[in-house]
């Protein structure tokens, strides 16, 4: 994934956030956006970077991986039980994944939020734990 998408991506769900992001804006047209199948592929060497410093105790490196992992994989997965609910990047036809990788990435994302609540407890952060790991009231 190039600079100027993760920097237009950060900015992205910076202004979603505070809910002042018009999603009707395109990114810039000199960014090419990754595909789908990118976004999973990279999710997984992100994964694979966290685990390796995990192993060496570095957990806030470790949470850092894992973290633009999940980015990216909600960046292009309906993770919401809400049914108008439309992934952060729009995808075409032509771009989205086929069944299997679908699954992969679904099953990517739930490993990733599970290492995520791991590190808490690692640090001794049981209520950021805990409340990481519940679901909000809107899921329900």
């Amino acid at each position: 994934i190039n600079a100027e998408y993760m920097g237009f991506y950060s900015d992205r769900k910076r202004m979603q956030s505070f809910g002042g992001f018009n999603k009707n804006v395109p990114p810039p047209k000199n960014v090419r956006l990754p595909t789908a199948l990118e976004q999973v592929n990279d999710a997984e060497k992100f994964k694979e970077e966290g685990n390796e410093c995990f192993k060496q105790g570095q957990y806030e490196e470790a949470g850092n991986h894992y973290n633009r992992a999940i980015i990216y994989l909600k960046s292009i997965l309906p993770v919401s039980r809400d049914p108008d609910y439309k992934p952060i990047l729009p995808r075409d036809e032509t771009n989205t994944l086929d069944e299997v990788n679908l699954q992969r990435a679904y099953n990517l994302l739930a490993i990733l939020l599970s290492n995520k609540a791991e590190i808490y407890i690692r640090n001794g952060e049981y209520i950021a734990c805990l409340l990481y790991t519940s679901p909000s009231p809107r899921d329900s």
